[in-house]
């Protein structure tokens, strides 16, 4: 089968909101495919059948939205003059991001009874194309994550440069 896919992923930096920036995003994606599956329950077999396998161009897309948000912390410790340790720097780096993914692919997917339970799944009206089908569902989400940076500022022994040692990168 002859599957295309394209995908468009926008995001924007503001300008700085005092000490936040804030990056709002916009993801998507489209795919169009050859050949489309509908399936139903038989009752009389207990199974589900494949009614149809139409050939054509079908097309499946899905959307996301995003904003996140993040500032940094400092903070910094001076030592005396006659120490060899001239400052230690503690930067935190927190960030908030809010994501939603509507439903756009419902109507690619066949809510359809697969035992005799009476137990209903969405199936994928795709599958079996080169690429996979988009997944079912709308999704929303916040992730937090805090980033931790120290450094430490150190006379030199032989000379009067000041060298950077990084104790924590990354924490």
């Amino acid at each position: 089968c002859l599957c295309l896919s394209a995908d468009t992923v926008r995001t924007l930096q503001l300008p700085p909101m005092g000490n936040f920036f804030v990056s709002p995003s916009v993801s998507y994606e489209e795919t169009w495919y050859t050949q489309r599956f509908s399936r139903t329950w038989n009752g009389q077999l207990k199974k589900v059948d494949t009614v149809s396998i139409d050939k054509g161009l079908f097309r499946d897309k899905q959307m996301s939205f995003g904003l996140g948000v993040n500032t940094n912390i400092y903070g910094l410790v001076e030592f005396g003059k006659n120490s060899r340790i001239r400052a230690i720097r503690h930067v935190i780096r927190p960030t908030i991001s809010f994501n939603y993914k509507p439903n756009m692919s419902k109507q690619n997917f066949d809510v359809v009874q697969v035992d005799s339970f009476g137990r209903r799944l969405a199936l994928p009206q795709f599958e079996g194309n080169l690429f996979a089908p988009y997944s079912y569902g709308r999704f929303g989400g916040i992730t937090f994550s805090i980033d931790n940076n120290i450094e430490m500022k150190v006379r030199g022994k032989k000379d009067t440069v000041d060298r950077k040692v990084k104790l924590i990168d990354g924490l």
